[in-house]
C-alpha cells in the first residue's frame, strides 16, 4: 500500500471493504465513462485511445462530477448516432445496476434474465465505483459449486496462496462428518450378515450396486443445483422434477440392469444371484433419482445451500440405503 498512487490506495481500501461473494468484491474498477455532455465524436475518439487496455467495452457509462451514475450507452447506439448528438440525449436513463453488497447469485440472475455482458455496481445514491462481467462473476461461482460438489468449504483465495492449514480447516470437517455417516453402511451389513454367509456371492456385487446409485445422486444433483442457480426450476417445479428424474432414472436402471446381469453371468455366480443384481440395479437407480431430484430444491426452500451438502451426501446416503434395498431384493427372490 505504501508504495502505490494516492488515487489507487483509496480505491483498493475501497474495495477491500466489501465483503466477499459480493458484487462489489467482484468489480474491475476501469472502464468506460464520459460525460453528458460529450458529443457521440468525442465520445468515439475518447474510446479509440482509451479502451485498449479496458476488459469490457460493450457500454459507457455516463457520470456527473461525483461519479453519479445517470445513464448507459451501448456501442451499437454510439455508432448509429450523429456525430453531434450528445449523451445526455441518446443515453438510456433507466439503468439496472447492482448494489455493491449484492450476492454474486444474485448479480449471476440479473445479467442472464438481461442478457448483459456487464453490470454496474453503485454505492450510496446510485454512485457508481465499477462494474462486473459476466465472465468474472460466472468463473467465481463456478469454482465455488466445484468445490462445494467435492465436499470441502471453498476457498476464499486461490490454492497456493491458501496454506495447508488453510486447506485442512476447511476439509476436515466434513470429512469427519461423512465418516460417521458412513459407519451406518457397515451396520447394515453386520444386520444382514446372515444372508452374506449363506451366498456369498452376494458381497461380490457391493461395491457394483453402491457405486453405481451413487454415481447416479452425484449426476442428478450437479444438474439440479445447476438448473436451480440459474432459474430454470424452482421449488414449485419440484414434483415435474421428481417426475422427470424418475422416468430418466427407470430408463438408465433397465440399461444399467441388463448390463450388471451380463456382469454377474460372466462371474459364474448363477442365474438367481444374477436376477437379484439386475432388480437391485433398477431399484437402486431409480432411488438415487427421486433423492437427488428433491433434496437441492428443499434444502433452497430452506435457504441452505445444497452444493455444500449434496455431492458427499448422496454418495453417502446412497451406499447405505442401497444395500438395504439389494438384501431386501435377495431375500424376496431367493426366499431367505
Amino acid at each position: 500500500m505504501a508504495y502505490l498512487h494516492k488515487n489507487t490506495k483509496y480505491k483498493v481500501k475501497e474495495f477491500l471493504a466489501f465483503e466477499s461473494e459480493t458484487a462489489g468484491s467482484l468489480i474491475t474498477s476501469e472502464y468506460l465513462r464520459a460525460k453528458g455532455c460529450w458529443s457521440v465524436k468525442r465520445t468515439l475518439d475518447y474510446i479509440r485511445k482509451y479502451s485498449g487496455n479496458l476488459e469490457s467495452v460493450s457500454y459507457i457509462y455516463v457520470l456527473d462530477e461525483y461519479d453519479h451514475l445517470n445513464g448507459i450507452i451501448s456501442i451499437r447506439q454510439l455508432l448509429l448516432a450523429l456525430d453531434e448528438d450528445t449523451l445526455s440525449n441518446i443515453m438510456i436513463r433507466e439503468v439496472i445496476s447492482v448494489h455493491a453488497n449484492t450476492d454474486q447469485q444474485e448479480v449471476v440472475q440479473k445479467l442472464k434474465n438481461y442478457n448483459f455482458s456487464a453490470l454496474p455496481v453503485v454505492v450510496g445514491v446510485n454512485k457508481m465505483v465499477g462494474i462486473i462481467t459476466f465472465d468474472d462473476v460466472m468463473e467465481e461461482e463456478a469454482t465455488e459449486d466445484i468445490q462445494k460438489l467435492g465436499g470441502s468449504e471453498p476457498l476464499n483465495q486461490s490454492y497456493f496462496e491458501s496454506s495447508i492449514w488453510i486447506i485442512f480447516v476447511k476439509r476436515i470437517p466434513w470429512l469427519l462428518l461423512l465418516l460417521v455417516a458412513e459407519a451406518y453402511t457397515g451396520t447394515v451389513l453386520k444386520f444382514f450378515e446372515d444372508e452374506i454367509e449363506t451366498i456369498v456371492a452376494l458381497a461380490f456385487f457391493v461395491p457394483l450396486l453402491v457405486g453405481t446409485g451413487g454415481n447416479t445422486g452425484t449426476q442428478v444433483v450437479a444438474t439440479i443445483i445447476r438448473a436451480a442457480g440459474i432459474g430454470e426450476v424452482q421449488f414449485k417445479d419440484m414434483f415435474r422434477v421428481i417426475r422427470k428424474e424418475i422416468l430418466i432414472g427407470l430408463l438408465l436402471g433397465l440399461s444399467l440392469g441388463v448390463a450388471g446381469l451380463v456382469r454377474a453371468y460372466m462371474l459364474g455366480v448363477g442365474i438367481e444371484v444374477a436376477k437379484v443384481v439386475a432388480i437391485t440395479m433398477i431399484f437402486i437407480v431409480v432411488w438415487a433419482s427421486l433423492i437427488a431430484s428433491a433434496l437441492p430444491l428443499i434444502l433452497r426452500k430452506l435457504k441452505l445451500d445444497p452444493a455444500v451438502v449434496l455431492g458427499p451426501f448422496i454418495t453417502t446416503f446412497v451406499d447405505g440405503t442401497g444395500l438395504i434395498i439389494y438384501f431386501m431384493v435377495t431375500k424376496a427372490i431367493l426366499n431367505l
